[in-house]
């Protein structure tokens, strides 16, 4: 007994260490070897900024994800002039989701040989799909994970859901609204599976308890939530959050955007595949097998139904839970030839994930960083400490954000990227005629040139200019 803990310990250990490797290496947001901070993770910093110096988020500036990720980025930003805190808690996290995926390996395939080897390969499809680390998808994770174990032990085993999951699965679910609305089909499916069999069981009457205890954990964590909201920031911080949240991500999910068809039929295409590879295996399948096959399809359309018409590639992380559950029940019924020729296709994106490693760690990309921060550096050190509150970011470009963020900078204008260009954001963009500094990217430098209000008003104080001239930042001083 004791040697079989010390083994099971020794795995668990292995584990931790293989999620912190993969996410200093691979994940570049987010990890201490890279100076790089990456796109939606710099507004993520931003936001943290905002709460730890007292201001309010949304208020103060403004973006759609939810207040708990912020507060999240808040804990990991609370370790100053480093990104260790940040990639401790992401690390931590993917652990977390390994940990459930072996709980779900342990269900459903009887070899250890087999549940190690779908291990790595859910390790290195998150490997090959995520894209730099620390973004929502990866934060949700797992939850999503856990949320999957839930589910599959209901189905496989054919209990019935327990009121106390039933409670569990509405805090996981309001948590995840809190993070971002739309990771949540995780956490709704085995709810509607559950609901489904109650009343294929005409057990309806049993239905109104599990939605109950549902909604009660739900609403007691929204509770704490806007609780915490009106100690902190009032009524004005409530409004807030709840505008950004909800009503600016529909806008930003609006109607008229076009999705990206390939990328969405990249996603269909690889669910096909491991949908189509189970299926060969069917007729072999336990009932109980078949009915996992089915909680999955019915997973796989719910979460593609959340995610919406928006589809970028990060969010493939999303379907990574749902990946390695189709490859469980692939790899329990595949001979040794078919494994092996699934892990030989997954090794040559694995192989182009790590030549990029390697650009970052060694090559010129590296080095383009490295000059890219140090010429702005220099040129946002023009700037005084007591004027830094007041700095306009008028680039509304990531690039902007990273250096303000290096910097220490909020910027004073709620809108940090041209996203959602409502009245509210053409009201706060003409808020940079009140602004004391002012900073610009090169081709709103170039579009600005003929205004006369910028010519009287406004003049270049220093700047950054590259090879590539469309990266130029210059820094404008208010002189009037």
């Amino acid at each position: 007994m004791i040697i079989a803990l010390h083994n099971r310990q020794a795995r668990q250990i292995f584990l931790l260490a293989v999620c912190l490797c993969l996410q200093l290496f691979f994940c570049f947001s987010i990890s201490p070897l890279y100076q790089f901070e990456g796109y939606d993770v710099v507004i993520f910093k931003q936001m943290a900024d905002v709460i730890l110096k007292g201001g309010t988020p949304y208020l103060d500036l403004n973006d759609n994800k939810g207040v708990l990720l912020y507060a999240l980025y808040a804990v990991g930003q609370s370790i100053p002039n480093s990104k260790v805190g940040v990639f401790l808690i992401c690390a931590v996290l993917f652990y977390i989701s390994v940990f459930y995926w072996s709980k779900i390996s342990q269900l459903l395939l009887p070899q250890s040989n087999q549940r190690w080897m779908v291990l790595w390969i859910g390790i290195c499809f998150y490997t090959i799909l995520q894209k730099l680390g620390g973004l929502t998808e990866d934060i949700c994770l797992p939850i999503c994970s856990y949320a999957l174990y839930i589910g599959i032990r209901m189905v496989y085993t054919n209990q019935p859901l327990s009121k106390r999951h039933s409670f569990v699965l509405g805090l996981l679910f309001t948590i995840l609204v809190f993070i971002r609305l739309n990771n949540i089909a995780y956490v709704i499916a085995p709810l509607l599976w559950a609901g489904g069999r109650k009343l294929k069981e005409k057990k309806r009457q049993e239905i109104p308890s599990l939605i109950g205890f549902f909604l009660l954990g739900g609403i007691s964590v929204a509770f704490v939530i806007y609780g915490v909201m009106y100690g902190c920031y009032g009524w004005t911080g409530i409004a807030s959050m709840t505008n950004s949240m909800f009503l600016s991500l529909l806008r930003y999910q609006g109607l008229d955007y076009t999705p990206d068809l390939l990328l969405q039929t990249v996603n269909i295409g690889i669910q096909l595949l491991f949908f189509g590879a189970a299926l060969m295996f069917i007729k072999g399948m336990k009932a109980s097998e078949r009915m996992v096959l089915r909680f999955a399809f019915v997973l796989s359309i719910l979460n593609m139904v959340c995610l919406g018409k928006r589809f970028y590639s990060h969010y493939f992380i999303l379907f990574v839970p749902l990946y390695f559950l189709l490859a469980c029940l692939f790899t329990k019924y595949a001979n040794t030839t078919i494994r092996s020729a699934l892990i030989l296709l997954l090794l040559f994106p694995f192989a182009y994930k790590t030549h990029n490693v390697c650009r970052m760690l060694i090559c010129e990309d590296q080095i383009h960083e490295e000059e890219f921060y140090r010429a702005t550096d220099e040129m946002v050190n023009v700037i005084p400490m007591e004027d830094r509150n007041q700095v306009f970011n008028y680039g509304y470009t990531f690039s902007i954000l990273e250096v303000l963020h290096r910097n220490g900078i909020v910027p004073c204008n709620n809108h940090p990227l041209e996203m959602d260009q409502n009245a509210d954001f053409k009201q706060d963009q003409a808020g940079y005629i009140k602004s004391k500094w002012v900073i610009i990217t090169e081709d709103k430098y170039r579009s600005i040139q003929a205004d006369s209000l910028w010519k009287s008003d406004f003049r270049i104080v220093s700047a950054a200019k590259f090879k590539n001239t469309q990266e130029n930042l210059y820094v404008l001083k208010n002189i009037k």
